[in-house]
């Protein structure tokens, strides 16, 4: 004859929570760690979609995203000669001597820089030269001449963006007597 299994009452009820409770649990880490990889995997990829994207609709300016890598570069600088020139006074004579190191974009840019370096320098000379005292004795005299200085150097390497070129013009020794 048949027997019947006696089953305790609640025993079968405790076996079915316990397994429902470890599917869940199961199923809430698989979901975490799946998000945690997505997050991860997800973000080099973004950024490079949106600096294509952005450049794509910009009219396929990809300037803007070689911009971007290339600030992350360390910063390129070139040294000029020391420069000692006379200023144009009538009342008092002044003599400037001062080192210049100059910021450039990239290493293209420093080639192209040695390539005129004399020029440069005789050029950055006469714009010194055509200066009075007390236009450069101040500091915002000094900032305008070195704005100019980055404006001449700019035309000579033919740049027309102030993110190209020569980013900067740093008096390293200003000195006048």
């Amino acid at each position: 004859m048949a027997e019947a299994k006696v089953v305790e009452p609640g025993k079968g009820k405790k076996t079915m929570t316990i397994v429902l409770i470890v599917v869940v649990v199961a199923l809430v880490l698989v979901v975490a760690l799946g998000v945690v990889a997505f997050l991860l995997l997800r973000s080099p990829a973004t950024e490079q979609y949106d600096e294509s994207s952005a450049s794509q609709s910009e009219g396929g300016h990809k300037k803007k995203a070689k911009k971007k890598a290339e600030h992350e570069m360390p910063p390129v600088y070139e040294k000029l000669q020391t420069i000692t020139a006379n200023l144009s006074s009538e009342e008092e004579d002044m003599v400037v001597q001062t080192e210049i190191v100059l910021e450039v974009a990239d290493p293209e840019t420093q080639a192209e820089l040695k390539n005129i370096l004399p020029k440069v320098q005789a050029e950055t000379i006469k714009l010194i030269r055509s200066k009075a005292p007390a236009e450069v004795r101040t500091v915002a005299g000094t900032d305008k001449l070195a704005g100019e200085i980055r404006d001449n150097i700019n035309q000579m390497l033919h740049v027309d963006s102030k993110d190209e070129g020569v980013l900067s013009v740093n008096f390293t020794t200003f000195i006048m007597q």
